[in-house]
């Protein structure tokens, strides 16, 4: 974290231009840029010849846009890694809002959390951040940004906002959700549908990725994506244009009943270790880690149980098993 005057008495462009291009290749993490203000009783206040304060906005300016896009993507560069953040408040809808580590309070950005586990302003939580959000009016700014520092590539930075207003009111209308599914006709289909048909009649784009639209509400929160690419052309049963982008293998069926016999001994001693947690849960001094391991346990035979029965459309248990493995783990030790 640093902090520049720009403008001080007897600047020449040469020397601001050294600065911005120390900055560039700096990247601070944090940065702030000032305009110099002549002071009474300071050494400098002499000083000639002074900055034009036009020439000194626009200095400052430059350096700002500089930082906002170096910050931009370091912000990005968290994705995916585990940082420790305080808790300072909530939003209307729930939302925890917290700060990270590398934050300062009122001046720098902030983390929002989605969790059931209860915690109070002052807590120390690590958070796992997995996406960086970007509002429209971010993504904008982006661009605006893009423009100034990178003049040489205003082509591709124009045909890229093309391509975003035109994907934006699909993008919105398609995440549109109904309250009542239990009807014949279930509007939020509409949008879906039509930009599917575009897009098997378009030549520009091979699909579309977008957001799990899953009711199983963890797969939200692990950032998951679906992934449709519409078939363009049919020649014999398939394809040829996704035949030309990905290699079709012959199908390949594993029978997971067969291979889960290998396991029964293990499955029954888990069985087994389940009644005996049972019996000693029933002390309460004990009832909390018993109690949890009880579920973890339950949860995993569960899916055992799934996968000896051939019963592979049950993804609440697949979810569940994911989710609870890690838990399991951290109470054991």
């Amino acid at each position: 974290r640093t902090a520049f005057i720009v403008g001080y008495p007897g600047e020449t462009e040469e020397q601001f231009e050294h600065l911005y291009n120390f900055v560039k290749d700096m990247k601070f993490n944090k940065m702030g840029v000032f305009t110099y203000s002549r002071e009474k009783g300071t050494p400098s206040y002499t000083l000639r010849p002074l900055v034009p304060q036009k020439v000194m906005k626009e200095r400052q300016k430059k350096l700002m846009l500089l930082q906002q896009e170096i910050s931009l993507n370091i912000n990005k560069s968290f994705i995916g890694k585990t940082l420790d953040c305080i808790i300072e408040s909530y939003t209307d809808d729930g939302m925890i809002i917290a700060r990270s580590q590398y934050d300062a309070p009122e001046v720098d950005g902030v983390v929002y959390i989605k969790s059931d586990i209860p915690v109070v302003p002052g807590d120390i939580e690590k958070v796992k951040i997995i996406d960086f959000t970007m509002l429209p009016i971010d993504v904008a700014w982006a661009i605006y940004l893009e423009n100034v520092n990178h003049k040489e590539n205003r082509k591709v930075i124009y045909e890229f906002l093309a391509k975003y207003l035109l994907l934006l009111p699909l993008k919105a209308a398609c995440s549109m959700k109904v309250s009542n599914r239990d009807v014949a006709f279930v509007e939020e289909y509409i949008f879906p549908q039509q930009l599917l048909l575009w897009l098997r009649e378009n030549g520009t784009y091979d699909g579309i990725a977008y957001r799990t639209s899953s009711a199983i509400e963890k797969s939200k929160e692990w950032n998951y994506i679906n992934l449709v690419q519409k078939e363009k052309k049919i020649e014999n049963g398939y394809c040829s244009h996704l035949n030309s982008i990905f290699k079709v293998s012959k199908p390949v069926k594993i029978k997971i009943s067969s291979f889960m016999e290998k396991y029964n001994k293990q499955i029954e001693d888990i069985k087994g270790f389940v009644e005996y947690l049972e019996n000693e849960g029933r002390q309460e001094y004990f009832l909390y880690p018993y109690r949890e391991l009880t579920s973890i346990c339950r949860t995993f035979l569960k899916m055992c149980e799934m996968l000896a029965n051939e019963n592979y459309v049950d993804a609440e248990a697949i979810y569940q098993t994911l989710e609870t493995a890690p838990k399991g783990k951290n109470i054991s030790h």
